[in-house]
């Protein structure tokens, strides 16, 4: 038989799920998401989720020295998606950074 001939060869249609972000159509309010600290600003703090806009995540600023540059944040929830203004907010139930230190 000719069965499994060719199949160690990935087609393009599986590399191309995996190139380039998200549009921000496919994001919905109340989804959880994980993502990578991208910029801290005066404004807030940026994530990174995957989308072709950061995401601003709304925590107090008291805690914006806990967030590095890469941090690997996870369990954040998305709190709203502003198509007009290109605009994402996610905010943390209870901030938990991958990698710190449990108190």
């Amino acid at each position: 038989g000719v069965a499994g001939k060719g199949s160690a060869k990935a087609g393009p249609s599986q590399l191309s799920a995996q190139r380039g972000p998200l549009p921000l159509e496919e994001l919905h309010e109340g989804t959880v998401v994980d993502g990578y600290v991208r910029n801290k600003t005066p404004f807030g703090l940026f994530i990174d989720i995957g989308y072709v806009k950061d995401a601003r995540l709304d925590v107090p600023k008291d805690m914006w020295p806990q967030f590095k540059r890469r941090d690997e944040v996870l369990g954040m929830r998305v709190e709203c998606v502003d198509l007009e203004r290109q605009w994402i907010t996610v905010s943390l139930e209870d901030a938990e950074l991958e990698g710190a230190p449990a108190q």
